[in-house]
């Protein structure tokens, strides 16, 4: 057995570990969009730019009050979370939907398994659907779960209505987890 060390195998090995440590240096220093800022995530006073309008969930006092603002906001949120699922246009052919059983749901169509009145939307996107393929959404902010709500509702034919006396006595007991 030969005690020596393989001089290329070292200067590969010292070379790698240099470029490792230049690349997380360079990620540290220079590529800031790699690091979440938590404190933004865990709140909802993200800001979202539509045009000229600056909407901010934050600032919505009464988010079971379907507005265009907070839809147009539910569209930003579907596009990042339910888009892979139930598809761009909501009608439940998005890229994961063939490996999911049951299949997502055609979202601009009723009727709905767990109801399509707004509350009992915003219950399903907090507990999901037990035994489905429908995961609960819980980690999103309650304002973020009512804005997908409305949005969903604006794509949506045939959907349930739900007064506004309703809604507001929901979200008081229960919209807000």
């Amino acid at each position: 057995m030969d005690d020596r060390y393989d001089p290329i195998g070292f200067w590969i090995f010292i070379l790698s570990f240099l470029g490792v440590s230049l690349f997380f240096v360079s990620v540290i220093f220079f590529r800031t969009e790699f690091f979440v800022d938590t404190q933004k995530q865990s709140s909802s006073a993200t800001q979202l730019v539509a045009g000229e309008d600056v909407f901010v969930p934050a600032n919505v006092k009464s988010p079971w009050k379907s507005s265009d603002g907070l839809a147009r906001y539910g569209q930003k949120i579907y596009k990042a979370q339910c888009a892979m699922c139930h598809g761009d246009s909501g009608k439940g052919d998005g890229m994961a939907s063939a490996g999911l059983n049951p299949p997502p749901r055609n979202l601009t169509q009723g009727p709905w398994k767990k109801g399509g009145k707004p509350s009992q939307l915003y219950t399903t996107l907090a507990n999901g659907i037990a035994g489905g393929s429908m995961a609960s959404f819980a980690h999103l902010p309650s304002v973020d779960r009512w804005a997908l709500v409305h949005y969903v509702r604006s794509i949506t034919k045939d959907k349930p209505a739900e007064s506004e006396a309703q809604l507001e006595k929901f979200y008081q007991t229960k919209g807000t987890q």
